[in-house]
């Protein structure tokens, strides 16, 4: 039973490990192309869903699609990166307390 549980959660790990390399290479192709295009985003606003729509609509408005898209790429890499560090730490703890 231990050994299936530890093989899932190396299973796991690998491939949110992946999931996490694919979401930052997407992130990083539609980074550059913004500021090929010489379009900045504020770092304040980054992470605040809000505030980032109000500034883009303010300052960017030709380009609120691009930048929305890359906003809301940020964000659902922030969502993933929490949910999978949650379930490997949940495996982890599980693997520990059936051996302990």
């Amino acid at each position: 039973m231990s050994s299936s549980v530890s093989i899932i959660t190396i299973v796991l790990i690998l491939a949110l490990l992946g999931i996490n390399i694919y979401m930052r290479t997407v992130i990083i192709r539609k980074y550059k192309a913004l500021r090929n295009r010489g379009l900045d985003l504020d770092p304040s606003v980054l992470f605040n869903k809000k505030k980032r729509r109000a500034y883009i609509q303010q300052v960017h408005p030709d380009n609120a699609t691009e930048l929305n898209s890359f906003g809301d790429s940020l964000d659902k890499l922030l969502i993933g990166v929490i949910g999978a560090f949650l379930m490997i730490v949940l495996c982890c703890g599980y693997i520990y307390l059936k051996t302990a």
